[in-house]
């Protein structure tokens, strides 16, 4: 135990996550390998599960598919408690990311719906499903329950706006869920891929 009771490997783990929040993504994944590569965590599932998340979420912003899925395939079910129901969502939620990206919507659309059951989640899954679906009530009640960016592009979206719901993706700088409402522009309307004019 290091300072004021931090373990070396949450040090590093909380280092990944600055460098992530400031788009450092190549020091970041370093740093959640770090972390993940600390002793003091082999016994400790929930510690592993958390580390490797982040570690798949900034890998799906590096390099794409393949690594962050030999990553997600590691992780396994945890102890249902608060904090791991919270977890779990979360690996929902990148699992759901990943299965849209790699065109698997059906399997995307089921990661979402699991997002449901933590309020923390639900209404950015609502906003994801109501895009994927093209359905404008799941889409309104994405939005009465968090108005935020997501919900509100996913309202353009289903209207079939994509140009205004992308420049409400774009005004956030998440050029990754940018990327991600293009592609479910592209399932929506049929085409191999799909750009804004």
């Amino acid at each position: 135990v290091i300072g004021r009771g931090l373990e070396l490997s949450q040090i590093f783990n909380n280092l990944g996550m600055v460098y992530f929040s400031q788009r450092k993504y190549t020091a970041s994944r370093e740093a959640y390998q770090q972390a993940l590569s600390c002793k003091e965590i082999e016994d400790n599932q929930h510690d592993q599960t958390l580390f490797s998340w982040n570690l798949a979420e900034v890998e799906m912003r590096l390099s794409g598919f393949e690594n962050t899925s030999k990553i997600l395939q590691k992780l396994s079910p945890l102890p249902q408690n608060f904090q791991d129901i919270l977890l779990e969502a979360d690996v929902d939620w990148l699992k759901g990311d990943l299965n849209a990206l790699e065109g698997h919507f059906e399997e995307a659309k089921e990661n979402y719906r699991r997002c449901f059951e933590n309020e923390q989640r639900k209404a950015e899954a609502l906003a994801k499903l109501a895009r994927l679906e093209n359905d404008l009530a799941l889409a309104q009640e994405a939005m009465k329950l968090a108005p935020t960016p997501s919900s509100e592009a996913a309202l353009h979206f289903v209207k079939g706006d994509y140009e205004r719901a992308r420049e409400v993706i774009a005004n956030t700088g998440d050029t990754f869920e940018e990327a991600r409402l293009l592609l479910d522009a592209a399932y929506i309307t049929g085409k191999d891929s799909y750009k804004v004019t």
